[in-house]
């Protein structure tokens, strides 16, 4: 009996550890359910983060690809104004350009007219006085001005080939006919003039003559002012130049036959000399203005206060047209402003 009892007991204590065993695993797969539970939620909440994340790199991309394209369009704008700006100066320089040519046209013109007004009254009012020993004096006189007129037709013909614009084509094309119709009718009232040209026996060596340019582009930068001009068959050895700090001049020798000249008086600002150069291209020639300070230059030439009152309202007008050749005519149109002023003056005096 006392062995059964011992045994039982035993069974006891056997039980009550089975049960503590169940109950610690039982508390151990519930521990690990709830760990279970736990990870998967973890798992979820990185998944929605990493969700959240993807989304935020593909909003970051597309901000990024609306910035690329903003600044592609904001380059392409820049481009555009730099372009509209150096049309703008081209457009700006052709427009003064057609005016100087107006302004020098209306003052050729009205020169000319006062020249052909004297021809007419020295032809016709002084024909039955002329002595015989004065008559050689009159057709040299009325010769050369028939030998003038040809000049500017021919110069004439000259702008009509380098102007552009259709109006003034059309203004140059009626004064030519206009000068050549005066001079038929000259010649068919004065018979006696029509002579062969006379035979230069001079040996000297004979004087270059040059045609003008007046129309080109131009561009700049922080160091250089660049001037474009369309010329072809220009050798590089054959140009003389002459930079001052304030003006150019250059003249370009044997270009198909010819002789041309470029330059302006006054610039807006110095150059620097040593610096200045003309590259020759195929089709056209580059002027390279150094300049000596980094200033903007909001023309190229130089130009004076219009607002500023004149002083000589009672000047001679033809004294103002001297004044203008001086620095900006060639040498047949000088010669040609002087003799009409000196026509002129004895007209006036006389």
């Amino acid at each position: 009996m006392a062995l059964s009892a011992a045994f039982r007991e035993r069974l006891e204590h056997m039980e009550r550890t089975r049960n503590q065993r169940l109950s610690l695993l039982q508390a151990e797969k519930e521990a690990q359910a709830n760990k279970s539970q736990m990870f998967v939620m973890k798992l979820a909440s990185m998944r929605a983060t990493e969700q959240r994340c993807l989304a935020h790199d593909q909003k970051i991309a597309s901000q990024g690809f609306k910035i690329w394209a903003l600044r592609s369009e904001i380059d392409g704008l820049d481009e555009k104004y730099q372009s509209d700006s150096h049309q703008l100066r081209v457009l700006k320089s052709e427009v003064e350009e057609l005016e100087e040519l107006e302004k020098e046209k209306k003052r050729f013109y009205e020169l000319k007219g006062f020249e052909m007004k004297e021809f007419k009254q020295n032809v016709f009012s002084s024909k039955t006085l002329i002595s015989t020993n004065e008559k050689p004096f009159l057709w040299r006189t009325n010769y050369q001005m028939a030998e003038e007129v040809a000049l500017d037709v021919e110069e004439l013909r000259h702008l009509q080939s380098i102007a552009k614009r259709s109006r003034v084509i059309n203004l140059i094309s009626t004064e030519i006919r206009t000068l050549e119709k005066k001079m038929s009718q000259e010649a068919a009232a004065s018979p006696a003039l029509q002579i062969p040209t006379p035979i230069s026996t001079d040996t000297a060596t004979p004087t270059l003559h040059y045609t003008t340019l007046s129309s080109f582009s131009w561009d700049q930068d922080n160091d250089k002012v660049k001037i474009y001009r369309f010329l072809e068959g220009v050798d590089q050895e054959k140009i003389e130049t002459d930079f001052k700090p304030m003006s150019f001049d250059i003249k370009f020798h044997d270009v198909k036959g010819k002789n041309y000249r470029f330059g302006l008086p006054k610039l807006n600002k110095e150059i620097d000399l040593e610096k200045c150069k003309v590259l020759v291209q195929p089709t056209r020639v580059v002027i390279n203005l150094a300049k000596t300070s980094k200033d903007y230059w909001l023309d190229l030439k130089f130009k004076e206060d219009k607002l500023k009152p004149s002083l000589d309202k009672e000047k001679d007008p033809m004294a103002g047209i001297m004044a203008l050749m001086k620095d900006e005519g060639d040498p047949d149109m000088k010669r040609t402003i002087a003799k009409a002023w000196t026509d002129a003056k004895f007209g006036q005096t006389g």
